[in-house]
């Protein structure tokens, strides 16, 4: 526990520093090749910022689809062995 607390810690440390070193810099951000897609004195801080959520957001539908993937599979896994078992108990009153 202590460790996970160091490292989250120093981590936070780290991006401290990171947003201190990049405060004042901006830069121009290019959507489409003309004068209207393109936003000018764009803080890095706010389009790293937007990144990482983009990021985030492409993630979560494959999270809720490998959630929801591994529960079929379970469900269909288990409906087969109880027709296996029901078909083995039928087989065997037969004999």
């Amino acid at each position: 526990m202590p460790v996970k607390l160091i490292l989250f810690i120093f981590m936070l440390m780290v991006v401290g520093a990171f947003i201190g070193f990049n405060a004042g810099f901006t830069s121009d951000i290019a959507i489409w090749p003309s004068e209207k897609g393109t936003f000018t004195d764009v803080p890095i801080l706010l389009s790293f910022f937007v990144m990482y959520m983009v990021g985030v957001l492409s993630v979560i539908p494959f999270f809720i689809g490998k959630r929801y993937g591994k529960d079929k599979k379970k469900k269909t896994v288990n409906t087969t062995k109880e027709k296996k078992k029901a078909g083995s108990s039928d087989v065997s009153s037969k004999t």
